[in-house]
C-alpha cells in the first residue's frame, strides 16, 4: 500500500505541468484507475455561483451521461462529504445508506454497492470532489484507499487553485484588440 502512495506522489509531480483544469481532471482519473481500481469514477467541480457540482470528467458505466451534468451541491453523499472536506467519505454498503441519492451519486447502468468521495479544496475553498464507485479487487474501499484519496484530493486542489489564481492574474483582453498571432 505504501507503493501506491509513492506512485501517486511521483505521478502527481506531472500534474502541475498540465495547462488546463480539464487536463488535470483527466490525468487524475487515469491515475486513480491504476491505483484504486473501481467500476466508475468521476471528478465534479463546484460552481459557487449556482451551488452546483458539475461532472467535469467521468470514467466507467454511465460516464457519457454524466459528463457535463450538474447536481445540487448539498444533495446526496456529495453533500454529506462536503460537511467534512478534510476527510474521505467511505460508504461500504450503499443499499443501507439513507443519504445516497441515485440521481446525484449514481450512474446509469451501474448498481452502486460501495463508494468513496473525497472533497477537493484549497485555501479553505471547496473546489469539487473525487468519486469512486464499486471497488474492484477488494470487497470495499479501505483506509489505505482513503489515505490515497486524501493525498490525491489535496494535490488536485492545489492544482485547481493554482490554475484559477493564474487565470485571475491574466490581463483582460483590450476591447477591439486582435488576438496575438501564433507562429
Amino acid at each position: 500500500r505504501q507503493d501506491r502512495l509513492a506512485a501517486a506522489f511521483e505521478a502527481l509531480q506531472d500534474l502541475f505541468f498540465l495547462a488546463t483544469p480539464f487536463e488535470g481532471v483527466e490525468f487524475v482519473l487515469r491515475l486513480l484507475g491504476e491505483l484504486v481500481p473501481s467500476e466508475a469514477s468521476a471528478i465534479v467541480l463546484y460552481d459557487i455561483n449556482t451551488h452546483e457540482l458539475r461532472f467535469a470528467g467521468a470514467i466507467g458505466a454511465g460516464a457519457e451521461e454524466r459528463k457535463g451534468d450538474a447536481v445540487p451541491g448539498e444533495a446526496g453523499l456529495f453533500g454529506a462529504a462536503f460537511h467534512h472536506p478534510e476527510r474521505c467519505l467511505i460508504v461500504a454498503d450503499v443499499a443501507h445508506e439513507a443519504r445516497f441519492d441515485a440521481g446525484v451519486d449514481g450512474r446509469v447502468g451501474l448498481e452502486a454497492t460501495n463508494l468513496a468521495i473525497m472533497p477537493v479544496a484549497s485555501q479553505g475553498r471547496l473546489l469539487g470532489a473525487i468519486q469512486l464507485v464499486n471497488r474492484i479487487g477488494e470487497l470495499e474501499f479501505g483506509q489505505g484507499d482513503a489515505n490515497l484519496l486524501i493525498y490525491v484530493g489535496q494535490r488536485l486542489g492545489e492544482f485547481l487553485h493554482q490554475h484559477k489564481t493564474s487565470e485571475q492574474k491574466r490581463p483582460a483582453p483590450t476591447p477591439g484588440a486582435r488576438p496575438a498571432r501564433r507562429p
